[in-house]
């Protein structure tokens, strides 16, 4: 079985699939001071105009392995996750016609992390980094899920390990 080792999220080996940002330790310019310091655009996630932007939740439950047994992207939108309440295992691909997984590479998101996923860049769903349920905040355009999301299965799943 083919398997995908996690590796640190740095924007080295992140940007060619989006941005993030620690959305719990912010660092780096900010407007006002104690007690309400805003630190401003901290991940910019480009969504057409005419849509109205929808957040929702994902439940993810422990797995006793965490095989992927299919890949999703969107054409036209980016898609925003950050888990709230625990770590998380991503993989991603580069953005292509169809997934090629020989050049997807799995990442740890951090609790409070958010990470703005790019169009058409290829992702598995998430995995949670430990034994525990973590509740992750998504934001798509509304409806995104029923218009723009275009799913691949996997013929031989691929396992995320540590």
């Amino acid at each position: 079985m083919k398997t995908l080792k996690v590796e640190e999220l740095t924007n080295e080996t992140f940007c060619e699939y989006g941005s993030f940002s620690d959305m719990l330790h912010p660092t780096g310019t900010f407007l006002g001071g104690i007690p309400a310091r805003f630190f401003r655009d901290r991940v910019v996630a480009n969504y057409d105009p005419t849509s109205l932007v929808a957040f929702g939740v994902n439940e993810i439950s422990p797995r006793e392995k965490n095989l992927i047994e299919k890949t999703e992207h969107h054409f036209n939108t980016c898609e925003v996750l950050m888990p709230m309440d625990g770590d998380l295992y991503l993989a991603v691909g580069p953005a292509r016609k169809a997934p090629d997984y020989g050049e997807f590479h799995a990442f740890r998101i951090p609790k409070g992390t958010l990470v703005c996923l790019r169009p058409g860049t290829f992702h598995s769903g998430p995995y949670t980094a430990g034994d525990e349920i973590v509740h992750t905040l998504l934001a798509l355009p509304e409806m995104m899920y029923m218009k723009d999301c275009h799913f691949y299965p996997i013929d031989e799943p691929i396992e995320i390990v540590k």
